[in-house]
């Protein structure tokens, strides 16, 4: 059992923890054995994420206490039963180690309850095949290079073709003025 100073500073943390962070997930933990949550966690934190279990009541508590708690309400009704948080910058990594782990160990769990994305609200196991296919912030940073990039290919190559087209007539003007004197 918690104390009231441990629950406080629980509390503080996690109301920090959502400042930080923008996008969060809530997970079933239930059927987990001892080593497989050990990994799953490792595998979330060296991903860059974090991973915490907290009383649903804390949880709600630090929600309700963010500048856009409305936003949350949705979120709220899902903290019933065992939850843990995984709190991340990228969006797409925790439902593609879930998905990952899940396939490794052939079983159902962890589940997604919740996850909170760009104010965006995604429901249960069906939504992780969605939120695995986001992108993450540095595959966008290359979707945008090579978006860029490929404008500046399309007019190297146009004028390295002209440019041949233009040395090939050269050289036959070249010849032809040779031929003639």
């Amino acid at each position: 059992m918690l104390t009231k100073k441990q629950k406080a500073k629980i509390l503080e943390e996690l109301k920090q923890k959502f400042k930080e962070y923008q996008y969060f997930y809530l997970v079933d933990f239930t059927g987990l054995t001892a080593q497989e949550m050990y990994e799953f966690r490792r595998k979330l934190t060296e991903s860059g994420n974090e991973y915490r279990v907290a009383k649903n009541t804390l949880i709600r508590i630090a929600l309700e206490s963010q500048e856009n708690k409305d936003d949350y309400n949705e979120v709220i009704e899902f903290l019933h039963g065992p939850n843990s948080v995984i709190l991340t910058t990228q969006p797409a990594i925790p439902a593609r180690i879930i998905k990952e782990i899940r396939k490794k160990w052939n079983k159902e769990v962890p589940s997604l309850r919740v996850a909170y994305i760009e104010g965006g609200v995604y429901i249960g196991d069906e939504s992780l095949d969605a939120l695995a296919q986001l992108k993450t912030k540095e595959e966008l940073v290359g979707d945008v290079v090579s978006l860029l990039m490929s404008p500046i290919r399309n007019v190297l190559a146009a004028l390295g073709g002209q440019a041949q087209q233009l040395a090939g007539a050269l050289k036959t003007l070249a010849e032809k003025k040779e031929k003639e004197q």
